[in-house]
């Protein structure tokens, strides 16, 4: 923040009025002493250090942290005087974070934001040597958030099941009938190659390759088609798939006969999965 005395007022002010944390300014303050001031009673008060940690685990880890994760989190906020490092550490490693996605409890976990969901494919398929980055129309262009408060409030409820519950999911704030559509779409439109973006599978299609001989092996396909899902597993889902999608990605592995729709085709099924919408 930097100080402008032509629009700063000079009276004596009042910080927290009418409470009992109420902070006195004095009069004729620079604009610098009074800035400095206000900084160090705001990021000290006792409300700050929970609203942020909350803040934080709602974007790392889960949209409903517990009231004990969130004063873990807020305690170190407070000792470290709000080292961001140290207050990333714990949250990240904080044992309700390791067992997110063990608990039995449909709420555990948060709804991924659909730039985030878009970038785990560009991170491995995107080469930046022949392109540069673009958003495509998924309703949230990347570092152009509507507000200055962001693309979606944090105390979002989607519906009556949630709400019931005290439960929140803001991400869900910018889903609807036509983002659905269009983070498919575009999807499809960055796995296709079309509007001028260039991507790489050569990663993928080294595991199915199998030559001439092998490819009426029907065993060694399985085999290919197995290795491929266990590594979009580890790369897309943290090792969480189901049951039931590795056995859908199969269905559709066996179907294609080319592995580059193999690829193609299991990729576009991964990234509109609910699994894959979903951090645990």
């Amino acid at each position: 923040m930097v100080c402008n005395n032509e629009f700063h007022d000079t009276n004596e002010k009042v910080l927290f009025k009418d409470t009992n944390n109420e902070i006195l300014f004095d009069a004729n303050n620079t604009c610098e002493e009074d800035l400095e001031k206000f900084l160090i009673n705001i990021t000290t008060h006792s409300n700050t250090s929970v609203f942020i940690s909350k803040q934080l685990i709602q974007r790392f880890v889960t949209s409903n942290p517990s009231p004990t994760y969130i004063n873990d989190v807020a305690s170190v906020f407070k000792e470290h005087n709000g080292d961001f490092k140290k207050i990333l550490m714990k949250i990240l490693t904080h044992e309700e974070a390791k067992e997110i996605h063990k608990a039995n409890d449909s709420f555990n976990g948060k709804v991924k934001s659909p730039i985030l969901r878009l970038a785990a494919l560009y991170r491995v398929v995107f080469n930046p040597a022949t392109n540069h980055f673009k958003t495509p129309e998924i309703s949230q262009k990347f570092m152009l958030s509507p507000t200055v408060f962001g693309y979606f409030t944090p105390d979002f409820t989607p519906n009556e099941e949630f709400s019931s519950q005290g439960k929140v999911a803001p991400e869900l704030q910018m889903v609807n009938d036509n983002q659905i559509i269009g983070f498919s779409n575009a999807i499809y439109e960055l796995l296709e190659g079309r509007k001028t973006i260039k991507v790489k599978f050569d990663s993928f299609l080294k595991v199915l390759y199998l030559n001439d001989e092998n490819k009426t092996n029907k065993r060694l396909v399985r085999k290919t088609h197995n290795r491929l899902i266990k590594i979009y597993n580890r790369l897309f889902l943290a090792g969480n798939m189901s049951v039931e999608l590795k056995s859908a990605l199969r269905d559709i592995l066996m179907k294609e006969t080319k592995d580059i729709d193999k690829v193609k085709h299991s990729l576009w099924f991964l990234f509109n999965s609910p699994e894959q919408a979903i951090l645990r």
